[in-house]
């Protein structure tokens, strides 16, 4: 089992770890949550509308901008699952934050580096790098 580690800066002061992790870490849940229910408007409202996915699965790469995913979505080509979310890290320097997190279901593991970005909507994924590995 990893541990979680976190690493809690805002403005270069140390907060407490749900002032700072909490918000992201709901975006985060809320993401994973509304893909699953293929709830397409919960996905939109985690993502910025121009981010940026990158999508490793063994030596083939794809690219998602928000659009596509949401598509891939409507389509029944992801979500309608149950994902197991692991929070290992986040690091939160306002107005933006990085996480690291698994997600995994049955059939995959997928290994996650994200930038969020706060916006006046609260906390919005902006761009993913993913690894993606079949059981």
């Amino acid at each position: 089992m990893m541990a979680l580690i976190a690493t809690i800066l805002v403005g270069g002061t140390a907060l407490a770890n749900d002032d700072a992790r909490g918000p992201v870490a709901r975006t985060l849940k809320a993401w994973v949550q509304a893909t699953d229910a293929q709830d397409v408007p919960a996905v939109r409202a985690a993502f910025h509308p121009d981010a940026v996915q990158v999508v490793q699965m063994g030596d083939k790469a794809m690219t998602l901008t928000t659009p596509a995913y949401v598509s891939m979505i409507e389509e029944g080509k992801i979500g309608g699952g149950k994902t197991r979310l692991q929070i290992h890290e986040i690091t939160v320097r306002a107005p933006h934050a990085t996480a690291h997190i698994t997600r995994s279901s049955d059939a995959m593991v997928m290994e996650d580096a994200l930038v969020l970005q706060h916006t006046e909507d609260g906390w919005r994924i902006t761009g993913a790098t993913i690894r993606a590995t079949a059981r």
